[in-house]
């Protein structure tokens, strides 16, 4: 066996790079899609669920294919161009969608970029870290990725305040986000080094098995399945914002809020998971998401904004918290992630379908306030378990 491939940071940080400007587009269009089906296209919120779920559910559960590929290939690059070209050019032609049905079909096409890059990016962080750096590198990515989501965000509400809130100005930032989107491939193409395990000839790649899971580790897993199925997606936070009283070309500066709150706790979150362990962090995410669900109930324009805040600290703490930990994980890292993802997508989108059904026939506080008494007593069940069932460690 080859020996262990030294760490290689200049990759975790390219890494960073693209995804600064992957998700710096990404915001720039993303803020926008609930005003565009709910307003401009004047559709309900049941129609938005079904776009998020549709974006949701192919943007996670294809990810096992580019794990697998990963895997089988024993390379990410290839994998990584793929997926963000596909993205760069989709992202644009989503402001030509003149129905709810064309913007479901774009958003999906588009997450379809992200699926197939997903586990193979996961992987090459991975690999080019040490063991014992996983929630740093992880937390580092992370960092750029939402300085550069939040940057789109606040780009998206300096055009639309230059601009004003017209159908046509709100397409024109639609076609903007190519320009970073381009950036984010030619930073891929010429300053991202490929990762391969290294195996030796006696075992390829196609012999490699997903090692079992504890038991611990799958109660984790099940409860971060849990809060991204009920911790409600951006969509309906901005479609809430919307209803409390914020004016849509405010609404980017609450994604901005939210991103704020991801980059600054990105890295010290990943160091402090190496530091006490991924189950700590993990409980404070899915606490933040708790809190953010009573803020956006009680519906006051504060309030909502402080629901942005503590629920970009969910995103972020669960998130880094789940990948670290998955990251020490010696075999199949590729498929590892990719089914990760998937089983995400399935949360994820029927989450989606159950907020916008809820939220058409009782509203957005009382479906906020029902999601969080279920998360409530989902945290009880969990330290339950934990107590009495899930001694054996992490």
């Amino acid at each position: 066996m080859k020996p262990e491939t030294p760490p290689d940071l200049h990759n975790v940080w390219m890494l960073g790079w693209v995804s600064f400007f992957t998700d710096m587009a990404s915001a720039m269009v993303r803020p926008l899609i609930p005003v565009y089906v709910v307003l401009v296209l004047q559709q309900g919120a049941d129609k938005l669920g079904v776009v998020v779920a549709v974006s949701t559910f192919i943007s996670f559960a294809l990810r096992w294919v580019g794990g697998w590929l990963s895997d089988h290939l024993d390379r990410n690059k290839p994998l990584l161009l793929a997926g963000y070209g596909l993205s760069a050019v989709i992202k644009p032609l989503i402001g030509l969608a003149g129905s709810w049905q064309w913007v479901a079909v774009l958003v999906g096409s588009e997450r379809l970029g992200k699926a197939i890059r997903s586990a193979p990016k996961d992987k090459l962080i991975s690999l080019s870290s040490s063991q014992q750096q996983q929630g740093r590198a992880f937390g580092l990515h992370k960092t750029l990725d939402i300085a550069g989501e939040t940057l789109g965000a606040l780009l998206a509400f300096l055009l639309l305040f230059a601009w004003g809130e017209s159908t046509a100005q709100v397409r024109q930032v639609f076609f903007y986000s190519a320009l970073p989107s381009l950036m984010a491939v030619v930073v891929l193409v010429l300053l991202v080094r490929d990762r391969g395990k290294g195996r030796s000839a006696e075992q390829p790649a196609s012999m490699e098995r997903m090692a079992p899971l504890s038991a611990s580790l799958q109660w984790k897993l099940a409860l971060f399945f849990l809060a991204n199925a009920v911790v409600v997606g951006e969509a309906f936070l901005l479609l809430r914002a919307h209803e409390v009283g914020f004016a849509t070309r405010y609404l980017p500066l609450l994604v901005v809020a939210g991103g704020l709150t991801q980059t600054l706790l990105s890295y010290p979150g990943g160091r402090l998971a190496d530091e006490w362990g991924d189950e700590r962090i993990l409980l404070a995410g899915v606490l933040a998401g708790l809190g953010s669900l009573l803020l956006l109930a009680a519906g006051q324009p504060m309030a909502v904004l402080a629901g942005f805040v503590l629920q970009g600290s969910y995103l972020v703490l669960t998130l880094n918290a789940t990948r670290m930990r998955l990251g020490r994980i010696q075999q199949a890292k590729g498929r590892v992630y990719g089914w990760f993802y998937t089983l995400n997508a399935l949360a994820g989108a029927g989450g989606a379908l159950l907020v916008g059904w809820l939220w058409t026939r009782l509203g957005g506080q009382q479906t906020l306030l029902l999601l969080a008494a279920f998360l409530a007593l989902a945290l009880v069940g969990y330290a339950l378990c934990r107590s009495f069932a899930c001694r054996e460690g992490s």
